[in-house]
């Protein structure tokens, strides 16, 4: 069975959708420039002496010709930027065919039996070649670029050795051309590119900085997403990188839940405000901790807070940081409630849980929302833990998984008060249960 082609990142789908659109606004140039160019030769075609007309007809036809051409180019590039056909190729392929006319453009311009290539660069149609140059700011392609500026470059050399006449004598016909060269209409159509030029890199600044500003308020808006998701899941949270937290990934963790005692009864004597604002203070408190030790805050349930440690690192430290993250949990707590005793507030008392073992790491939910958690059996003992704590009167309770993997850890931070095995509900065997104490006294 023939595999699924991967869809497109969306960076890859932004950067296509950024190359079509530079290449729609270079066709309307395109367009725009020939146009002009156009009625200005058919004006020149008004003016010429007949003299000069009969020996430059060819030139002047074939800068008609080439300026229809041109034309055609910028309406090609435009119709297949607008459609859903466009690719980076296309856009190459188009601007080496750019440079095919530019330089069948002094080619023509040098056909004069009597006048040097070394004079090709007189003409005002010349400015088409930095035209092109500049026409590649829009493209943000470096090798589009390079490929054009090297043909380019080249095939004027080329064009200036194809009939180099230096030490002779100019014939006086080609020193009045020269001249002419640089009378009014000629200059006025350098200025008139020199114009297009000036427009094209003001476009360029545009959306160069247009581009800026995007890039600014993504990264705004990544970082206030670092306010909902941990730092690990959006530094580099790329399409490939959320496939493969969508797929999940199974991982030895431990799990940890705080929950506030007393937190029902005790809402019901605040106003909603007050109520509000308690939560936020519990929350962050307990967040500053749970992060400052590595850990991952995974979602909030009311006044539980449910974290996990050990995404990126073993479970032997992934315990230790859980432990050291409870001390100091319960240090904070201390503080805060002294401040409350001293405010006239009543204090407050939280029931810590911890557990250690496999769990499946993935981003849950459909293409609108997701949300990256860990399932599993050591969150459902966690979970079950908590509730025993709360039973019990216990304040720092961690099944015997989290005993095994502290070691030494658990008695040089704390004392850690075996409880025996229980049974609990759904739980295949009875856990290992242990309480942990601060060595300065219990917690």
């Amino acid at each position: 069975m023939p595999s699924e082609k991967k869809a497109p990142s969306y960076a890859t789908r932004l950067m296509a959708e950024s190359d079509a659109r530079s290449e729609a606004l270079i066709g309307v140039v395109r367009m725009f420039v020939s146009g002009v160019l156009f009625l200005t030769v058919l004006g020149l075609l008004t003016r010429l002496p007949l003299e000069t007309f009969l020996l430059r007809q060819t030139e002047l036809y074939a800068a008609l010709v080439v300026t229809t051409l041109y034309f055609a180019l910028g309406l090609v590039s435009f119709l297949i930027a607008r459609s859903k056909t466009y690719q980076p190729r296309t856009g190459l392929i188009l601007a080496l065919a750019e440079v095919a006319l530019v330089l069948a453009n002094i080619f023509f311009d040098i056909q004069d039996a009597e006048t040097s290539s070394l004079y090709a660069l007189a003409s005002p149609l010349v400015l088409m070649v930095t035209l092109v140059l500049v026409l590649q700011v829009l493209r943000y392609r470096l090798v589009v670029h390079v490929a054009v500026s090297a043909l380019l470059l080249v095939g004027i050399l080329l064009l200036l050795l194809f009939d180099m006449r230096m030490g002779e004598t100019v014939p006086a016909r080609v020193l009045a051309e020269l001249q002419q060269m640089y009378s009014l209409p000629p200059n006025v159509v350098r200025l008139l590119m020199l114009t297009v030029l000036a427009t094209i890199v003001g476009i360029a600044i545009w959306r160069s900085r247009r581009m800026m500003e995007k890039i600014a308020h993504e990264l705004e808006t990544a970082h206030n997403r670092n306010r909902f998701l941990p730092r690990e899941l959006t530094n580099q949270l790329d399409d490939t990188e959320l496939e493969r937290l969508r797929a999940g990934e199974e991982r030895e963790v431990v799990v940890m839940f705080v929950d506030m005692r007393g937190y029902t009864a005790l809402s019901k004597a605040m106003s909603p405000g007050a109520t509000a604002a308690l939560l936020t203070q519990y929350r962050s408190l307990v967040t500053r901790q749970v992060t400052a030790h590595g850990g991952i805050v995974d979602k909030f349930i009311g006044d539980g807070v449910m974290c996990f440690f050990g995404l990126e690192i073993d479970a032997q430290k992934a315990a230790a940081q859980a432990l050291h993250a409870a001390l100091d949990i319960h240090t904070a707590m201390d503080m805060w409630n002294s401040e409350r005793t001293t405010a006239g507030d009543p204090k407050l008392a939280i029931a810590i849980a911890i557990a250690a073992g496999p769990v499946l790491a993935a981003a849950i939910g459909d293409e609108s929302r997701l949300e990256f958690t860990v399932v599993g059996p050591a969150v459902n003992t966690a979970a079950r833990i908590e509730g025993f704590a709360k039973e019990t009167g216990q304040k720092t309770v961690l099944d015997g998984r989290v005993h095994d993997l502290l070691g030494k850890d658990a008695f040089t931070t704390g004392r850690l008060d075996g409880l025996g095995s229980h049974t609990m509900r759904g739980e295949p065997q009875p856990v290992r249960l242990f309480a942990l104490s601060k060595a300065r006294g219990a917690v």
